[in-house]
């Protein structure tokens, strides 16, 4: 028996406590606004952590009392009642479990907070430490940061400076200081668009001082994911992107990509890119980076993301292991190889109505397949959401199975 085998043995009684915010979130309605990306990056972290000996612990809003995301008798769903305090119900999680993974955004300093409450019970975290997140997550300061390390960043300032100078051409790019994923990301290319992206920001609730203001970055978006250990990172795998920057009253949008070991020509640069977020901010545990990609092959760091992204959702589908496992004998002392990944993964997410072959009826429903994995959600509204995601030897094989998945509604 391997010494692998031997710790996953071990661990089978083992809970971990795995928190995702917008299924036990406080500020969640029913189902409506639940991000079907935070949906599947929990189901995948729960797959995962079976996968790797845990009893995933997972705390569920009672809004959602009856909704299947798996029927496995390992999983303990704890509810999150309305008048519960959300912060101190996951402390009393951390106390009662010893190990947990965190999966929120960074959105008015929501995953910092939280995963200090944790630390602060003596709970191992899996997920990044919340000194790291706060470094990070600062968009203005870490890219300044990076750029004295001589990593290419594009020029980047608040956006009240920005209006006093215009020191950064247009088009460029607005977005809040702290955000997550494309919410108040806009590109302006007039004057008139900046005050426009100001008011749509205004409306999602962003004030002005919140906002910066970054040099618009032409070339191919991808992205990495990487695992540190303070002092190295260890790339595990080169992302595709499929990002729409629009302009404000169209707003941006985030629609899949796809996930690999390796990519033509960028193993070496995203090693140096994820070596150098390491050493500036000391992440430990899973990462991931958002780089443009010029005609020249170069690169340019446009966020550096302390958390799980949703590339785990499609590293998980074709790992060889269990991530979860890695991390916590990582964090016990042990040493242990990350998994491997075998082949491709494409996925695709939509927020649109036009998602064929699902019933309007509030709930989730996942099927998966040794191929391909559909994850659906519907909201209290009758608003469709759908995650798809498809394996292949390729990524061209891979999105071309995917798209086959996704319009004819399997």
């Amino acid at each position: 028996m391997s010494n692998h085998q031997i710790q996953n043995d071990q661990r089978e009684q083992q809970r971990l406590l795995v928190f995702e915010y917008s299924m036990a979130g406080e500020d969640q309605q029913g189902m409506v606004g639940i991000s079907i990306e935070g949906l599947v990056m929990l189901v995948a972290t729960i797959e995962d952590a079976l996968a790797g000996g845990f009893s995933p612990v997972v705390p569920l809003s009672d809004n959602l009392e009856g909704t299947q995301i798996s029927a496995d008798p390992r999983i303990e769903w704890k509810a999150v009642r309305d008048d519960d305090s959300l912060e101190d119900r996951l402390r009393e999680l951390a106390e009662g479990t010893g190990i947990a993974f965190l999966i929120a955004p960074e959105i008015n300093n929501h995953l910092a907070r939280l995963t200090a409450s944790v630390e602060a019970t003596g709970c191992t975290v899996l997920s990044q430490p919340s000194r790291v997140i706060k470094k990070a997550s600062d968009k203005l300061g870490a890219l300044a940061a990076l750029g004295v390390t001589g990593i290419s960043v594009p020029e980047t300032t608040t956006m009240e400076q920005f209006l006093e100078d215009e020191s950064i051409p247009l088009p460029a790019v607005v977005k809040p200081r702290y955000g997550a994923g494309c919410i108040g990301v806009f590109r302006v290319d007039t004057e008139v668009d900046v005050r426009a992206a100001i008011d749509a920001a205004a409306a999602l609730g962003i004030l002005r001082d919140e906002l910066i203001v970054q040099e618009f970055v032409p070339g191919k978006a991808m992205s990495l994911s990487a695992f540190g250990s303070g002092r190295r990172a260890l790339v595990a795998s080169i992302n595709e992107q499929a990002i729409e920057l629009g302009r404000p009253g169209e707003g941006s949008s985030y629609s899949g990509g796809s996930v690999g070991a390796n990519y033509d020509g960028l193993d070496e640069v995203c090693r140096t890119l994820a070596d150098a977020v390491v050493e500036c901010f000391g992440l430990v545990g899973y990462f991931g980076v958002d780089f443009i990609l010029n005609d020249d092959g170069d690169a340019s760091i446009i966020e550096v993301n302390a958390r799980l992204t949703t590339a785990f959702a499609g590293m998980h589908r074709i790992a060889t292991g269990s991530y979860m496992a890695a991390l916590a004998d990582a964090a016990s002392g042990f040493e242990r190889s990350l998994p491997r990944l075998d082949g491709c993964c494409a996925f695709r997410t939509g927020h649109s109505a036009s998602v064929p072959g699902i019933d309007r009826i509030p709930g989730i429903k996942i099927k998966t397949a040794p191929l391909f994995q559909s994850i659906r959600l519907v909201d209290a509204a009758g608003n469709e959401h759908a995650f798809f995601s498809a394996k292949g030897a390729s990524r061209s094989a891979a999105a071309a199975a995917v798209d086959r998945i996704r319009f004819t509604g399997q």
